[in-house]
């Protein structure tokens, strides 16, 4: 059987096979080889190689020879036929000659000058031959290039840097630097859970890394700026001093932030390592890496990606190691000296907040582990002597205190509790996810010297998401950018929802007057939603919103206007919402049909799949799930609440466990307890407030 060569195709470029980038290499290959059928079939693989590249001449090998990944569907989705494993792509990415085609650098002058190097300072500039070598050949010594014609040779970027004298980061001169350890770390929970096993880190040097070891690209970035529109493009060129993008639901903040990334080490040649790059969760923080990838796909494992958190405990333990190479602890008597007073955006101090640093760290730093929430709960009960539900109540409080900006708790019975809780915590090695940014924060300003350090490794600060920002992390980040530094913020102040956790829209100005050199950029174009939704939620949000005469273009749409109605009870308010499901869909059942809730008529080529009902909370689901049964459509309700945390389901997996195999066949057991225990109607949680809602992931 064969694979659509455009399938084949979104494959290697991680495309769908209808994008422009596919469509447009798929008419490329047919021009050069000839139909799709013979060169599925029979078209040579040194040519499809020559012409495609090697990973595309591999994948139709595995095709021919029956070499596929075949994974089921389930659920109602299609199953997959792959050609390549994930990791796969990952490793041959760098290789790809379609890659590099598909974000075209500029042409050489003349085919004689390709394949030269260009001298710059003491690195030499590597200019290929081609965009496809095989790894290893020419990187390596710098001089190697893959004979090919002069019309089919593509200049694209060098994948390392070749130096020319001195020693690199102990490599030898004419190696690939390879990657640092801070840079390739990636975190995860078992990095930071007490007891988990943690490697020994690589101390760094107080230069950062070296200027010779910089990768280098062709003289021209302009291939990153390609697709931005004007207020984007203005943005991913201003790369000195401080920047604040306005970016509004939809205007392709994420787009802009890694585009300026890529083109400060594309354009202007910062090395990869100094980009440090910081968000909110781990799953941006995978977003921005994964799109670094495929910009500048040589580099990307360099660059440090990572969410506040995570940057935060790479500092606390960097330092420790500093800590256990130094004899004694003589740096940190001026630095605790001078906790004593207020520090600079904390007014309350920070003395009132950590242990002083000699005893958090004492000569064992690498005891540090962050406890859970379920270990910080009992701790606190066994210590205050409170409840379970008392236990969290503070913690909530003592977490939002650490988060502010104020240094500590003002009521007085939460200051006793807060300072237990931080020295047994201390004595433990014990610390929370506040510590992870309150601790280095702590450092920095007790540690000039490092401080220094620090500021001179990470050159360029790029932060995405601002409008989450609390006074904590707004304070380790003027810690890191001095005010003329390199620190680019994005963010919209009018999505600040974290407010209920210390999340502060007011270091939009803050960030102003404290940057008073900072050029704002203000996206206004909104690539997600028709106009007529963008145009109504705008005047939804004028009143309130933090930029005056605020003002997003959108594409016209074929949407009709928002209908608003307004219904006496909550049932009649889900009567109404299954009622209208059912003429989007023109009758998707014999019910709606005879009783003439629906014509039968609509033909809009709609599913269930393309329909979602929203409310604002929980409490709400129970008369719309009831509705929505009683119709016989298929739906499921999404929720924050844990699975074993549903009515009967804790019972059940009780019973489950006490339960030999001789009562019967699994599924008959899990049949019986469901009937038992498992109520059949919609039970909604428990309603939440501000502070029971779940943490940002």
């Amino acid at each position: 059987s064969l694979i659509p060569l455009c399938e084949i195709l979104g494959e290697i470029l991680q495309a769908g096979p209808d994008t422009k980038g596919v469509v447009s290499r798929y008419e490329e290959l047919l021009g050069r080889l000839g139909p799709e059928l013979w060169i599925l079939e029979h078209a040579p693989l040194e040519q499809i190689a020559r012409h495609g590249g090697q990973l595309l001449a591999e994948a139709i090998r595995r095709m021919r020879s029956g070499q596929v990944i075949r994974q089921a569907g389930f659920d109602g989705q299609y199953g997959v036929i792959r050609l390549f494993t994930d990791e796969e792509l990952r490793n041959h990415r760098s290789d790809n000659r379609l890659l590099c085609q598909a974000f075209p650098l500029p042409e050489q002058d003349s085919p004689a000058q390709m394949g030269t190097s260009r001298v710059r300072g003491n690195t030499a500039h590597v200019e290929p031959s081609s965009s496809l070598c095989p790894p290893g050949d020419r990187f390596a010594t710098g001089t190697a290039e893959r004979e090919l014609g002069s019309s089919e040779r593509v200049g694209a970027p060098p994948l390392f840097s070749v130096e020319l004298g001195g020693e690199g980061r102990g490599g030898s001169p004419g190696q690939a630097v390879p990657p640092p350890s801070f840079a390739a770390q990636r975190e995860g929970p078992g990095d930071l859970a007490c007891g988990a096993n943690r490697p020994e880190g690589t101390a760094r040097s107080a230069s950062g890394p070296s200027a010779s070891a910089k990768l280098l690209f062709p003289p021209s970035g302009e291939w990153l700026l390609a697709g931005l529109d004007p207020e984007q493009r203005a943005a991913v060129q201003c790369v000195e001093g401080p920047v604040l993008i306005l970016a509004g639901p939809g205007t392709g903040k994420t787009r802009t932030l890694t585009h300026r990334i890529a083109y400060l080490v594309a354009e202007h040649g910062v090395p990869p390592e100094g980009c440090l790059a910081i968000t909110f969760s781990r799953r941006a923080a995978a977003e921005m890496r994964s799109r670094l990838e495929r910009l500048i796909p040589a580099v990307a494992e360099r660059m440090p990606v990572m969410t506040f958190h995570a940057f935060g405990w790479q500092l606390v333990r960097e330092y420790g190691q500093r800590l256990s190479a130094s004899a004694g602890q003589k740096s940190f008597s001026s630095g605790e000296e001078g906790l004593s007073g207020g520090q600079e955006g904390f007014p309350g101090g920070q003395a009132a907040i950590a242990v002083p640093l000699s005893e958090r760290f004492g000569t064992n730093w690498d005891r540090f582990c962050v406890a859970s929430e379920a270990q910080r709960r009992e701790l606190l009960q066994r210590l205050l002597n409170l409840s379970a539900i008392q236990a969290d109540r503070i913690l909530k409080k003592i977490s939002l205190a650490k988060r502010s900006s104020e240094g500590a708790p003002k009521d007085s019975k939460l200051q006793e509790a807060f300072r237990v809780y931080q020295g047994e915590m201390a004595r433990r090695g014990w610390l929370d996810f506040d510590d992870l940014v309150l601790l280095p924060l702590e450092i920095l300003r007790a540690d000039s010297a490092w401080q220094a350090e620090l500021q001179q490794r990470f050159r360029y600060l790029s932060v995405d998401e601002f409008q989450d920002i609390d006074g904590a992390q707004y304070g380790l980040l003027r810690t890191l950018a001095p005010p003329g530094g390199n620190l680019c913020v994005i963010g919209d102040p009018d999505q600040a929802i974290y407010g209920f956790r210390g999340a502060d829209v007011g270091f939009f100005e803050r960030f102003l007057a404290d940057y008073p050199t900072a050029r704002r950029f203000v996206l206004r174009r909104n690539y997600r939603s028709s106009r007529v939704i963008v145009e109504a939620a705008g005047q939804m949000i004028a009143p309130a919103s933090w930029t005056p005469n605020r003002r997003l273009e959108a594409e016209p749409g074929k949407i009709p206007h928002v209908e608003i109605h307004t219904c006496p009870t909550d049932r009649a308010e889900a009567e109404l919402v299954v009622h209208r499901i059912e003429q989007l869909l023109g009758g998707p059942t014999f019910f709606s049909l005879d009783s003439r809730r629906s014509e039968g008529q609509q033909d809009s080529g709609r599913s269930f799949s393309d329909i979602a009902v929203l409310y604002r909370t929980e409490s709400q689901a129970g008369p719309l799930v009831e509705a929505l049964a009683r119709s016989g459509m298929p739906f499921q309700v999404c929720s924050h609440r844990p699975l074993v945390e549903w009515p009967g389901v804790q019972k059940l997996l009780q019973e489950l466990s006490s339960q030999t195999d001789s009562a019967g066949p699994l599924s008959e057991r899990v049949r019986r307890l469901l009937e038992a225990f498992c109520p059949t109607e919609y039970v909604p949680a428990p309603e939440q407030g501000p502070d029971d809602r779940p943490e940002q992931t």
